[in-house]
């Protein structure tokens, strides 16, 4: 229940955010697809369900979330700067605009989520 609530004010505050609830839908899927992968991969690899493991998820949630809302913000910059431009054009600027900065915080979470799975609690 509190994840289908904390999910229910991601999606309000984004959607407030932008002023769209388009952008608030995008993040939650986006939210739902990460953290779907995450509970597959831990289902296949049979690891048991801990705090260790739940301190990771939480941690590729929050790193989720933000990203998808720097990626979302650049959008909207890059349509008030592109307007003439299509929509598969500004979203592939904005991307690509922002990839950088998305691989370096993937590399740094990926860190944190490794040192948390292997050596946190023990």
């Amino acid at each position: 229940m509190a994840v289908g609530l904390s999910f229910l004010a991601i999606l309000i505050y984004v959607a407030w955010r932008f002023k769209q609830v388009s952008y608030g839908l995008g993040g939650i899927v986006a939210l739902l697809h990460d953290v779907v992968i995450i509970y597959g991969v831990i289902s296949i690899a049979g690891i048991e369900y801990s705090l260790n493991v739940m301190a990771v998820i939480l941690t590729v949630i929050g790193f989720s979330i933000n990203d998808t809302i720097v990626i979302f913000d650049r959008v909207r910059e890059d349509v008030k700067k592109f307007r003439k431009e299509d929509l598969e054009t500004i979203f592939n600027t904005a991307i690509n605009e922002t990839l950088g900065r998305t691989i370096l915080t993937s590399g740094t979470v990926m860190m944190v989520v490794l040192i948390l799975f292997f050596f946190g609690g023990r």
